[in-house]
């Protein structure tokens, strides 16, 4: 898969780049893989963008739009609570 082999090749970059910071220890590999990891989620080929879930110009974004807007006012009040709660 074309996105493995990337990312491989951009940490053994990354390792050779920041050699000299070994005194960091596990806590330089751990940021290494977690920022590995997470751009291994980037090359899925097979997921397509539906902007069409939130453009109001298509029925379905419509909808969608509408009911996040419904709750915008449970959200407000929420919100109002929390803070005259903690004071």
């Amino acid at each position: 898969m074309l996105n493995t082999v990337l990312v491989k090749e951009f940490y053994e970059k990354l390792q050779t780049i920041f050699s000299f910071r070994k005194k960091m220890g596990i806590l330089f590999y751990m940021l290494g893989l977690v920022f590995v990891v997470g751009l291994g989620g980037c090359g899925n080929e097979g997921y397509t963008w539906g902007w069409y879930v939130i453009t109001p110009w298509h029925p379905i974004g419509l909808t969608n739009i509408q009911f996040l807007l419904s709750g915008l006012g449970y959200t407000i009040l929420l919100s109002i609570s929390a803070i005259i709660l903690s004071i």
